[in-house]
């Protein structure tokens, strides 16, 4: 399972340009909204915290759990890894929203993987917070996280760094679906690129679930044909409020 800010966003986490704003207000500088792309953005407000790693701590958390609501979408993907055989999350997500939900520090069931650290025994479904984790709870570590741009490009430019090598690895051994997620990411675009290889003929393997846009004219067709190229079938549905009952239909 990949999952993207979507998925946050249903319990009530604010999103991209929101949490800019949050810390440019925590800086005591003006809001930077057009002023550049987001990861530009990010990389101009990492610097003015001057490597203060607490303050930046803080001023994220503070912003992740401030208007927190009970998600249905969250508790389906929570059911999905309890029942079936889930070999691995991807989140590009900073909280611990799912690992609550799991009860992730009282059972076996999942756990936290971030920076260096490394899958316990006996954990069935380790969830890889490939850009960092800052949880709620004392049990759990809050890491580096990827904000700005010096941090893409530090992740991303090296082929073994240990977050693209377990998302090259859910892809080519698994059945993925990608939830939450706008699939426009250029870095993710690029795993998924290696990932099919030069093959045009691949097989159809994954999986992503897409709210129709009818605002946007040939949106769906668009997305159908660039998906098929990586290998992943679309599955589209007419209100966010739906996706929770197309989870949970997994599990029948």
């Amino acid at each position: 399972m990949f999952l993207g800010a979507g998925v946050s966003a249903s319990a009530g986490v604010g999103n991209w340009d929101n949490l800019l704003c949050h810390l440019t207000k925590a800086r005591g500088i003006r809001p930077l909204n057009g002023v550049a792309d987001n990861v530009v953005q990010g990389r101009y407000l990492i610097d003015l915290y001057k490597n203060n790693f607490n303050d930046l701590t803080q001023d994220v958390k503070s912003f992740l759990y401030q208007n927190l609501k009970k998600s249905a979408l969250i508790t389906s993907i929570a059911g999905i890894i309890k029942q079936c055989n889930v070999e691995s999350v991807v989140t590009y997500n900073y909280d611990d929203l799912l690992e609550t939900e799991l009860g992730v520090y009282s059972n076996n069931v999942c756990y936290p993987i971030y920076g260096l650290s490394r899958v316990p025994n006996g954990v069935k479904t380790p969830i890889y917070h490939v850009h960092g984790y800052l949880p709620r709870t004392k049990n759990g570590a809050s890491s580096i996280i990827v904000l700005g741009e010096k941090e893409y490009h530090d992740i991303y430019r090296e082929s073994n760094n240990w977050g693209s090598v377990e998302q090259l690895h859910a892809l080519n051994r698994n059945v993925c679906f990608f939830i939450g997620l706008s699939m426009t990411d250029p870095n993710l675009r690029r795993l998924l690129d290696l990932s099919a290889g030069n093959d045009s003929e691949v097989g159809r393997v994954h999986f992503v679930f897409l709210i129709r846009e009818p605002s946007r004219p040939g949106y769906e067709s668009f997305m159908e044909r660039t998906m098929r190229d990586f290998g992943i079938n679309c599955i589209w549905y007419n209100n966010h409020n739906d996706l929770p009952s197309l989870l949970n239909d997994l599990l029948t």
